[in-house]
């Protein structure tokens, strides 16, 4: 499949993840929440813009406690509970938030 966006044709698979980390920005991010019927806050942003660049370090989406760690260590410990991303994401929030993040769907999620 493909998603037409600012004149670019971007590859998907059959569920809207990229199939190319390098077709992602910050405006693609943006128009896939709004297809999505996403309107992001910054506490969002931030929870994306975290997991997308730990995925670009190790190849990988990272564990919850790690990424709880993460948002302490980076001051945000209000958003390092799993009830906090399902009430910004929804109870799905991890494959929202790949799909997001334009990283390939998480293997836990098949």
């Amino acid at each position: 499949m493909s998603l037409e966006f600012l004149g670019k044709t971007i590859a998907t698979d059959d569920e809207g993840y990229l199939c190319h980390l390098s077709d992602y920005s910050e405006e693609l991010r943006e128009h896939l929440a709004k297809l999505k019927g996403i309107s992001l806050n910054d506490d969002q942003r931030f929870i994306i813009a975290t997991i997308r660049a730990y995925y670009e370090e190790f190849n990988a989406m990272p564990l919850r406690r790690i990424l709880f760690k993460i948002f302490k260590e980076k001051g945000r410990a209000d958003l390092a509970q799993s009830v906090v991303l399902a009430r910004l994401f929804g109870d799905k929030a991890t494959p929202i938030i790949a799909l997001l993040a334009g990283l390939p769907k998480p293997a836990s999620c098949i």
